[in-house]
Protein backbone atom coordinates (compact mmCIF):
# COMPACT_ATOMS: atom_id res chain seq x y z
CA UNK A 1 0.00 0.00 0.00
CA UNK A 2 1.24 3.56 -0.69
CA UNK A 3 2.67 5.80 2.03
CA UNK A 4 1.01 9.22 2.29
CA UNK A 5 2.54 12.03 4.36
CA UNK A 6 0.07 14.22 6.24
CA UNK A 7 0.96 17.48 7.96
CA UNK A 8 0.18 17.89 11.67
CA UNK A 9 0.52 21.19 13.50
CA UNK A 10 0.58 24.83 12.44
CA UNK A 11 2.90 26.63 10.07
CA UNK A 12 3.48 30.31 9.41
CA UNK A 13 1.57 31.96 6.57
CA UNK A 14 4.76 32.85 4.71
CA UNK A 15 6.20 29.33 4.87
CA UNK A 16 5.27 25.84 3.73
CA UNK A 17 6.88 22.44 4.39
CA UNK A 18 8.32 20.61 1.41
CA UNK A 19 8.76 16.81 1.34
CA UNK A 20 12.00 15.96 -0.41
CA UNK A 21 11.93 12.17 0.00
CA UNK A 22 9.91 9.33 1.53
CA UNK A 23 11.47 5.89 2.03
CA UNK A 24 10.00 3.39 1.48
CA UNK A 25 7.14 4.68 -0.64
CA UNK A 26 5.14 1.44 -0.36
CA UNK A 27 4.76 -0.93 2.61
CA UNK A 28 3.25 -4.43 2.73
CA UNK A 29 0.06 -4.91 4.74
CA UNK A 30 -0.61 -8.39 6.16
CA UNK A 31 -3.87 -9.70 7.62
CA UNK A 32 -7.36 -10.91 6.78
CA UNK A 33 -8.21 -10.17 3.14
CA UNK A 34 -11.24 -8.01 3.95
CA UNK A 35 -9.18 -5.89 6.34
CA UNK A 36 -6.22 -5.59 3.97
CA UNK A 37 -8.54 -4.59 1.13
CA UNK A 38 -10.08 -1.88 3.30
CA UNK A 39 -6.70 -0.17 3.81
CA UNK A 40 -6.33 2.56 1.17
CA UNK A 41 -3.06 4.08 2.37
CA UNK A 42 -0.49 4.20 5.17
CA UNK A 43 -0.66 7.59 6.83
CA UNK A 44 2.63 9.13 7.99
CA UNK A 45 1.77 12.20 10.15
CA UNK A 46 4.68 14.64 10.18
CA UNK A 47 4.87 17.35 12.85
CA UNK A 48 5.28 20.56 10.85
CA UNK A 49 6.64 22.48 13.82
CA UNK A 50 9.70 20.20 13.87
CA UNK A 51 10.53 20.96 10.24
CA UNK A 52 12.95 23.88 9.97
CA UNK A 53 14.64 25.94 7.27
CA UNK A 54 17.32 23.30 6.84
CA UNK A 55 16.76 19.86 5.34
CA UNK A 56 16.24 17.21 8.01
CA UNK A 57 15.33 13.54 8.12
CA UNK A 58 12.52 12.22 10.35
CA UNK A 59 11.41 8.72 11.33
CA UNK A 60 7.61 8.67 11.33
CA UNK A 61 5.29 5.87 12.51
CA UNK A 62 2.75 4.55 10.01
CA UNK A 63 -1.01 4.23 10.48
CA UNK A 64 -3.03 1.98 8.13
CA UNK A 65 -6.28 3.83 7.38
CA UNK A 66 -9.41 3.15 5.35
CA UNK A 67 -11.27 5.48 3.00
CA UNK A 68 -12.92 7.28 5.93
CA UNK A 69 -9.59 7.92 7.64
CA UNK A 70 -10.21 5.37 10.38
CA UNK A 71 -7.16 3.43 11.62
CA UNK A 72 -7.26 -0.34 10.95
CA UNK A 73 -5.44 -1.88 13.96
CA UNK A 74 -6.03 -5.57 13.11
CA UNK A 75 -3.38 -5.71 10.36
CA UNK A 76 0.41 -5.96 10.46
CA UNK A 77 2.94 -3.96 8.42
CA UNK A 78 6.25 -5.11 6.94
CA UNK A 79 7.76 -2.01 8.56
CA UNK A 80 6.16 0.21 11.18
CA UNK A 81 7.83 3.48 10.15
CA UNK A 82 9.29 5.41 7.22
CA UNK A 83 12.06 7.95 6.78
CA UNK A 84 10.96 11.40 5.59
CA UNK A 85 13.29 14.19 4.44
CA UNK A 86 11.65 17.61 4.69
CA UNK A 87 12.41 21.30 4.84
CA UNK A 88 10.33 24.42 5.42
CA UNK A 89 10.38 26.71 2.40
CA UNK A 90 9.46 30.35 2.24
CA UNK A 91 6.44 31.46 0.21
CA UNK A 92 6.06 34.45 -2.04
CA UNK A 93 3.15 35.71 -4.14
CA UNK A 94 4.12 37.23 -7.50
CA UNK A 95 2.26 38.32 -10.68
CA UNK A 96 1.40 35.50 -13.12
CA UNK A 97 1.45 36.08 -16.88
CA UNK A 98 -0.59 33.61 -18.97
CA UNK A 99 -0.10 34.04 -22.75
CA UNK A 100 -3.26 33.20 -24.76
CA UNK A 101 -3.63 32.84 -28.53
CA UNK A 102 -6.65 32.23 -30.78
CA UNK A 103 -9.16 34.09 -28.66
CA UNK A 104 -10.97 35.63 -31.66
CA UNK A 105 -10.65 32.77 -34.18
CA UNK A 106 -13.31 30.38 -35.48
CA UNK A 107 -16.34 32.71 -35.43
CA UNK A 108 -16.69 32.26 -31.68
CA UNK A 109 -16.82 34.91 -29.02
CA UNK A 110 -14.64 33.81 -26.12
CA UNK A 111 -14.45 35.49 -22.73
CA UNK A 112 -11.44 34.48 -20.63
CA UNK A 113 -10.95 34.47 -16.88
CA UNK A 114 -7.23 34.49 -16.09
CA UNK A 115 -5.42 34.04 -12.76
CA UNK A 116 -3.42 37.18 -11.97
CA UNK A 117 -1.01 35.92 -9.29
CA UNK A 118 0.71 32.75 -8.17
CA UNK A 119 2.19 31.79 -4.80
CA UNK A 120 5.51 29.99 -5.05
CA UNK A 121 7.75 28.34 -2.50
CA UNK A 122 11.51 27.93 -2.32
CA UNK A 123 14.62 29.05 -0.48
CA UNK A 124 14.84 32.74 0.39
CA UNK A 125 17.86 33.13 -1.90
CA UNK A 126 15.81 31.83 -4.85
CA UNK A 127 12.61 33.72 -4.19
CA UNK A 128 14.38 37.05 -3.81
CA UNK A 129 15.37 36.93 -7.51
CA UNK A 130 11.83 36.28 -8.79
CA UNK A 131 9.45 39.17 -9.48
CA UNK A 132 6.97 37.39 -11.81
CA UNK A 133 6.18 33.98 -13.29
CA UNK A 134 5.16 33.23 -16.89
CA UNK A 135 3.00 30.22 -17.78
CA UNK A 136 3.01 28.06 -20.90
CA UNK A 137 1.01 29.54 -23.82
CA UNK A 138 -2.63 28.43 -24.03
CA UNK A 139 -4.28 28.07 -27.47
CA UNK A 140 -8.08 28.53 -27.38
CA UNK A 141 -8.67 28.67 -31.14
CA UNK A 142 -10.32 25.23 -31.12
CA UNK A 143 -12.42 25.84 -28.01
CA UNK A 144 -16.14 26.12 -28.83
CA UNK A 145 -17.73 25.37 -25.47
CA UNK A 146 -17.26 26.51 -21.89
CA UNK A 147 -14.19 24.85 -20.36
CA UNK A 148 -11.48 25.25 -17.76
CA UNK A 149 -7.89 24.85 -18.96
CA UNK A 150 -5.08 24.07 -16.52
CA UNK A 151 -2.33 26.66 -16.21
CA UNK A 152 1.22 25.28 -16.30
CA UNK A 153 3.62 27.80 -14.72
CA UNK A 154 7.23 27.84 -15.91
CA UNK A 155 9.18 27.66 -12.64
CA UNK A 156 12.93 27.91 -12.00
CA UNK A 157 14.66 24.78 -10.72
CA UNK A 158 14.12 24.34 -6.99
CA UNK A 159 10.96 26.50 -6.95
CA UNK A 160 7.47 25.03 -6.80
CA UNK A 161 3.90 26.27 -6.70
CA UNK A 162 2.56 26.53 -3.16
CA UNK A 163 -0.41 24.39 -2.11
CA UNK A 164 -2.92 27.19 -2.79
CA UNK A 165 -1.59 27.62 -6.34
CA UNK A 166 -1.51 23.98 -7.44
CA UNK A 167 -4.79 24.08 -9.38
CA UNK A 168 -4.74 27.34 -11.33
CA UNK A 169 -6.81 27.42 -14.52
CA UNK A 170 -8.11 29.68 -17.28
CA UNK A 171 -11.88 29.84 -17.58
CA UNK A 172 -13.18 30.03 -21.17
CA UNK A 173 -16.81 31.07 -21.78
CA UNK A 174 -17.98 30.74 -25.40
CA UNK A 175 -21.09 32.38 -26.88
CA UNK A 176 -22.71 32.21 -30.33
CA UNK A 177 -21.79 28.55 -30.81
CA UNK A 178 -23.63 25.29 -30.22
CA UNK A 179 -22.78 21.59 -30.39
CA UNK A 180 -24.87 18.61 -31.53
CA UNK A 181 -24.34 14.84 -31.25
CA UNK A 182 -25.59 12.17 -33.67
CA UNK A 183 -25.31 8.38 -33.56
CA UNK A 184 -25.05 5.98 -36.52
CA UNK A 185 -24.92 2.22 -37.07
CA UNK A 186 -22.90 0.24 -39.61
CA UNK A 187 -25.68 0.82 -42.16
CA UNK A 188 -24.46 4.41 -42.49
CA UNK A 189 -21.03 3.31 -43.75
CA UNK A 190 -20.58 3.50 -47.54
CA UNK A 191 -17.92 1.06 -48.77
CA UNK A 192 -16.08 2.28 -51.85
CA UNK A 193 -13.62 0.51 -54.14
CA UNK A 194 -15.27 -2.95 -54.08
CA UNK A 195 -13.72 -5.11 -56.83
CA UNK A 196 -15.79 -7.30 -59.12
CA UNK A 197 -16.61 -10.73 -57.61
CA UNK A 198 -15.92 -9.45 -54.12
CA UNK A 199 -18.28 -9.20 -51.14
CA UNK A 200 -17.66 -6.83 -48.22
CA UNK A 201 -19.27 -6.97 -44.78
CA UNK A 202 -18.87 -4.23 -42.16
CA UNK A 203 -18.79 -5.31 -38.50
CA UNK A 204 -21.39 -3.87 -36.14
CA UNK A 205 -20.30 -0.44 -34.94
CA UNK A 206 -21.79 2.54 -33.14
CA UNK A 207 -20.49 5.81 -34.57
CA UNK A 208 -20.85 8.88 -32.36
CA UNK A 209 -20.49 12.19 -34.19
CA UNK A 210 -20.14 15.53 -32.38
CA UNK A 211 -20.25 18.77 -34.39
CA UNK A 212 -19.84 22.41 -33.39
CA UNK A 213 -20.99 25.45 -35.32
CA UNK A 214 -22.96 28.68 -35.29
CA UNK A 215 -26.33 28.45 -33.61
CA UNK A 216 -28.41 29.17 -36.80
CA UNK A 217 -26.61 26.36 -38.66
CA UNK A 218 -26.90 23.90 -35.79
CA UNK A 219 -30.66 24.42 -35.40
CA UNK A 220 -31.37 23.04 -38.89
CA UNK A 221 -28.82 20.22 -38.76
CA UNK A 222 -30.04 16.60 -39.17
CA UNK A 223 -28.27 13.23 -39.12
CA UNK A 224 -28.71 12.80 -42.89
CA UNK A 225 -26.44 15.81 -43.48
CA UNK A 226 -23.46 13.55 -42.83
CA UNK A 227 -22.16 10.43 -44.55
CA UNK A 228 -19.38 8.00 -43.66
CA UNK A 229 -17.16 6.33 -46.22
CA UNK A 230 -14.34 3.81 -46.26
CA UNK A 231 -12.30 2.49 -49.19
CA UNK A 232 -11.25 -1.15 -49.70
CA UNK A 233 -9.83 -0.94 -53.24
CA UNK A 234 -6.31 -1.74 -52.00
CA UNK A 235 -7.31 -4.74 -49.86
CA UNK A 236 -7.38 -8.48 -50.52
CA UNK A 237 -9.85 -11.03 -49.08
CA UNK A 238 -9.65 -11.23 -45.30
CA UNK A 239 -10.48 -9.13 -42.24
CA UNK A 240 -9.10 -5.59 -42.11
CA UNK A 241 -9.24 -2.43 -39.98
CA UNK A 242 -9.86 0.50 -42.32
CA UNK A 243 -10.04 4.25 -41.85
CA UNK A 244 -13.43 5.94 -41.68
CA UNK A 245 -14.10 9.35 -43.24
CA UNK A 246 -16.98 11.76 -42.67
CA UNK A 247 -18.35 14.01 -45.41
CA UNK A 248 -20.71 16.98 -45.18
CA UNK A 249 -21.49 20.29 -46.89
CA UNK A 250 -22.32 22.39 -43.83
CA UNK A 251 -20.46 25.42 -42.49
CA UNK A 252 -19.15 23.94 -39.24
CA UNK A 253 -16.32 24.91 -36.92
CA UNK A 254 -15.43 21.42 -35.74
CA UNK A 255 -16.45 17.79 -36.22
CA UNK A 256 -15.30 14.79 -34.19
CA UNK A 257 -16.38 11.17 -34.42
CA UNK A 258 -15.49 7.86 -32.84
CA UNK A 259 -14.37 5.30 -33.73
CA UNK A 260 -11.98 6.46 -36.43
CA UNK A 261 -11.83 2.99 -38.01
CA UNK A 262 -14.19 0.11 -38.81
CA UNK A 263 -13.59 -3.62 -39.29
CA UNK A 264 -14.49 -5.10 -42.69
CA UNK A 265 -14.42 -8.68 -43.95
CA UNK A 266 -13.76 -9.20 -47.66
CA UNK A 267 -14.59 -12.47 -49.44
CA UNK A 268 -14.71 -13.66 -53.05
CA UNK A 269 -18.30 -14.03 -54.25
CA UNK A 270 -19.51 -17.15 -56.08
CA UNK A 271 -16.35 -19.12 -55.39
CA UNK A 272 -17.00 -22.90 -55.33
CA UNK A 273 -15.10 -24.24 -52.39
CA UNK A 274 -16.70 -27.78 -52.43
CA UNK A 275 -14.16 -30.63 -52.86
CA UNK A 276 -14.20 -32.88 -55.93
CA UNK A 277 -15.35 -36.43 -55.05
CA UNK A 278 -14.31 -39.28 -57.42
CA UNK A 279 -17.02 -41.25 -59.20
CA UNK A 280 -17.35 -44.96 -58.79
CA UNK A 281 -15.83 -45.47 -62.23
CA UNK A 282 -12.82 -43.40 -61.25
CA UNK A 283 -13.70 -40.23 -63.20
CA UNK A 284 -13.66 -37.08 -61.02
CA UNK A 285 -17.02 -35.42 -60.53
CA UNK A 286 -17.51 -32.25 -62.49
CA UNK A 287 -14.97 -33.19 -65.18
CA UNK A 288 -15.73 -30.80 -68.02
CA UNK A 289 -14.34 -33.02 -70.79
CA UNK A 290 -16.50 -35.94 -69.63
CA UNK A 291 -19.61 -33.80 -69.54
CA UNK A 292 -18.92 -32.44 -73.02
CA UNK A 293 -18.32 -35.94 -74.39
CA UNK A 294 -21.55 -37.18 -72.88
CA UNK A 295 -23.45 -34.26 -74.34
CA UNK A 296 -21.99 -34.95 -77.78
CA UNK A 297 -23.02 -38.61 -77.61
CA UNK A 298 -26.54 -37.62 -76.61
CA UNK A 299 -26.78 -35.32 -79.59
CA UNK A 300 -25.55 -38.01 -81.94
CA UNK A 301 -28.13 -40.44 -80.56
CA UNK A 302 -30.86 -37.86 -80.69
CA UNK A 303 -31.42 -38.08 -76.95
CA UNK A 304 -29.86 -34.77 -75.97
CA UNK A 305 -33.07 -32.76 -76.38
CA UNK A 306 -34.48 -30.90 -73.40
CA UNK A 307 -37.90 -29.66 -72.42
CA UNK A 308 -36.86 -26.28 -73.81
CA UNK A 309 -36.06 -27.91 -77.20
CA UNK A 310 -39.46 -29.61 -77.24
CA UNK A 311 -41.21 -26.34 -76.44
CA UNK A 312 -39.38 -24.56 -79.25
CA UNK A 313 -40.29 -27.31 -81.75
CA UNK A 314 -43.94 -27.00 -80.76
CA UNK A 315 -43.87 -23.25 -81.25
CA UNK A 316 -43.76 -22.49 -77.55
CA UNK A 317 -41.65 -19.85 -75.78
CA UNK A 318 -39.05 -20.24 -73.06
Amino acid sequence: KPVSVSMAGNVQDDAEPFIMQVHPQNVSVIGAKTLVDSVVKLDAPLDIEKVGNELKSFTVALRPVNGDGDVIDQVKLSTGSVSISAVTLSKKTVPLEVPVVGQNLGDAERVLTLPKTITIKGLDSQLSQIDKITAETIDVSNIFEDVEIDVIPILPEGVEAAANSQDLYVGVAVSGMKNRTFEYSKDAVIVEGIHENMMVDVDDVEIVLTVVGKEPVMETLVAADFSFETNVSHLRPGTHEVALHCSHEKDLSRIEFTPQTVTVTIAESGKDTAPNHPREDGDPAGDESGEEAGAETDRENGSGSTEADTEMENGGTV
